[in-house]
């Protein structure tokens, strides 16, 4: 059945794409956004009037004359200090806190440490005490928030309400966090599985830059994928694609080991506690932690260990036939490697290369992260703005 529109949801609508198109250029003039849009003059009037009223759109300059001279024209840009975005990306060992405004631009970051034996609670009210922090740096209240972004391993519920979390992660219950990020700041909290947020920002500002069909393989503490198609994030009818953590084989379907537990950082630590040789064994020290022994290994593998270097190249077999799997059920342009492994990328990315060569009919190109860890937010700021907008025209209701 073909649909029919109200004139208000055309309005919603044509606001929405007035935004983008001013975000796309910078700034526009309304003769320019009326002929790029395919409206009326009095129409463009009308619809940027509502945003300048809210105030997310203001005037800026005169921009240059037409070919026939006359009057210079106004030009239209969005008001970076309209809101604020606050976005919060939780790791196994710290939690990183961005401040952005409403143009994607980051004015203030932090990240606090923090070790997984530390409480839910403790962890909670540090958070809500870093957003405060934040917003304090700028001197600005409560109400000049327009989202908080929350992305964490683990599956969001369609309708926001829920995160199943990674196995990884313990008690930690991140739907309740969200209730209460909600009651401290009344404000929207949108919630995204960290992949998902990664592929975004490697779209907006990374290695994706310019792609339509991008592949994002997070391998290290979690495995997991982030999935662009034909330019927008695909998520699955229940938000749980990507999920390849949990991928079997007809090899390990008795097995209690889901894939992330075999090959993830905590297994490899594990394999070289109990299997490394004493020549690679007297050059680390065992009784750090996890984190703090990865680091350990890959200067060691740096040095050339053999023992490091095998364990690397069974981990690259096993990613690189989960990427040449991906690539030829979506076909896409460009894959990227990100996470903890990506230390071992000199290594990794040519096995996974040569599999997705051998076995894909149209192989792309395997590139590592352009994002570390402290710019991935980037994702969440862009993912927020987009949702924040649509609540703004009308075209979605806050969670």
């Amino acid at each position: 059945m073909q649909k029919t529109y109200n004139t208000s949801h055309v309005r919603q609508i044509n606001q929405r794409a007035v935004l983008d198109s001013i975000l796309r250029n910078g700034s526009m003039s309304k003769a320019e956004l009326a002929r790029t849009l395919g409206l009326s003059k009095p129409a463009m009037a009308d619809n940027v009037q509502r945003l300048l009223d809210l105030g997310i759109v203001k005037e800026g300059g005169e921009g240059d004359c037409g070919p026939n001279g006359g009057r210079r024209p106004v030009m239209l840009m969005l008001n970076g200090e309209h809101k604020y975005i606050v976005t919060i990306d939780f790791f196994y060992t710290f939690t990183r806190f961005i401040l952005g405004n409403i143009k994607g631009e980051v004015v203030e970051e932090f990240s606090v440490n923090q070790t997984p034996a530390q409480s839910f609670e403790a962890w909670v009210n540090m958070s809500v005490n870093a957003v405060n922090t934040l917003l304090f740096s700028r001197g600005l209240q409560m109400e000049k928030l327009a989202a908080i972004g929350f992305s964490a391993p683990g599956v969001v519920s369609s309708d926001q309400r829920c995160i199943i979390p990674s196995a990884m992660e313990g008690n930690f219950d991140a739907g309740v966090f969200v209730e209460r990020l909600k009651e401290n700041f009344h404000c929207i909290v949108y919630t995204k599985n960290s992949a998902n947020v990664y592929v975004v920002a490697e779209v907006e500002a990374g290695a994706g830059k310019g792609f339509k069909n991008v592949l994002y393989i997070s391998c290290g503490e979690g495995i997991g994928a982030g999935i662009i198609l034909n330019g927008q994030l695909y998520e699955g009818s229940g938000m749980a694609a990507g999920e390849i953590g949990n991928f079997v084989t007809r090899n390990t379907l008795d097995e209690p080991n889901r894939l992330e537990q075999r090959i993830g950082v905590q297994a490899l630590m594990r394999l070289i506690r109990e299997q490394a040789p004493a020549q690679t064994l007297e050059k680390l020290d065992l009784q750090l932690s996890d984190e703090k022994l990865f680091l350990q290994v890959v200067n060691l593998w740096k040095e050339g260990d053999r023992f490091l270097k095998k364990c690397v190249e069974e981990i690259s077999l096993d990613i690189g036939c989960i990427v040449a799997d991906m690539n030829m059920l979506l076909n896409c342009d460009i894959i990227i490697l990100g996470g903890e492994y990506i230390a071992f990328s000199s290594q990794m990315i040519p096995v996974v290369q040569n599999i997705v060569n051998t076995r894909c009919y149209l192989p792309p190109k395997v590139v590592p992260a352009a994002l570390g860890k402290e710019r991935r937010g980037l994702g969440m700021l862009a993912l927020c703005r987009e949702f924040y907008f649509d609540t703004l025209c009308g075209l979605a209701s806050a969670p």
